[in-house]
C-alpha cells in the first residue's frame, strides 16, 4: 500500500510516499518511518515513545472532493476511514464484523451512483456498492497527484 502525501522522517521515502507498512508515533503525530528505517528509529526518536503500525492509507478521498474515476483498481479496507476500535463487549464491536466482511477483496471501479461505488471484484466478477470510506484505492503516486491537481499535470 502507498500512503499518500506521508514521507518517511529518516530517508524521506526517495522524494515520494511510504510504500509498504507505515510506522507512526503517536506522542509525535507528524513523526512517520518506512518499514526500510524503522530498525534506526531507538537512535533518532524518543525510545518510550509508543509507534501505531498502519497497513492502509488513511488519506480521504472524499473529503478531499475526489471521486475515483471508472476503471481505478481498489481493494476494501479493514478498517474505515472513520473507523475507532470499539468495546470488545459492545454491540458495535459485533457491527464491525459485519462491515469488514470482504476484506482484502480488490476489484475495478465501474461507476458512482448515490454515494456508493460499483466495484466489480476481481475474484468472481460480482459487483458489490461500497461507501467510499471502505475503498482503499491502488494508485501510484502519480496518478494521486494527477487525480488531486489536474491542472498542475497539463503541460
Amino acid at each position: 500500500v502507498r500512503h499518500f502525501f506521508i514521507s518517511c522522517a529518516l530517508c524521506g521515502s526517495r522524494g515520494g510516499c511510504i510504500v509498504g507498512p507505515r510506522f507512526q508515533c503517536l506522542h509525535c503525530r507528524a513523526f512517520d518511518c518506512c518499514l526500510k528505517c524503522e530498525p534506526k528509529l531507538h537512535k533518532v526518536h524518543p525510545k518510550d515513545h509508543v509507534f501505531a503500525i498502519l497497513f492502509e492509507c488513511e488519506f480521504d478521498w472524499q473529503q478531499a472532493g475526489i471521486q475515483l474515476p471508472v476503471g481505478t483498481r481498489a481493494r476494501l479496507r479493514e478498517h474505515p476511514i472513520d473507523w475507532q476500535e470499539p468495546a470488545a463487549s459492545s454491540a458495535a464491536a459485533q457491527d464491525t464484523r459485519k462491515r469488514t466482511r470482504g476484506y482484502g477483496l480488490e476489484g475495478v471501479v465501474m461507476g458512482y451512483k448515490r454515494g456508493r461505488y460499483d466495484l466489480q471484484l476481481s475474484d468472481d466478477g460480482s459487483m458489490r456498492h461500497v461507501l467510499a470510506k471502505d475503498l482503499q484505492p491502488l494508485l501510484t503516486q502519480k496518478k494521486a497527484q494527477k487525480l488531486l491537481f489536474p491542472d498542475s499535470c497539463k503541460r
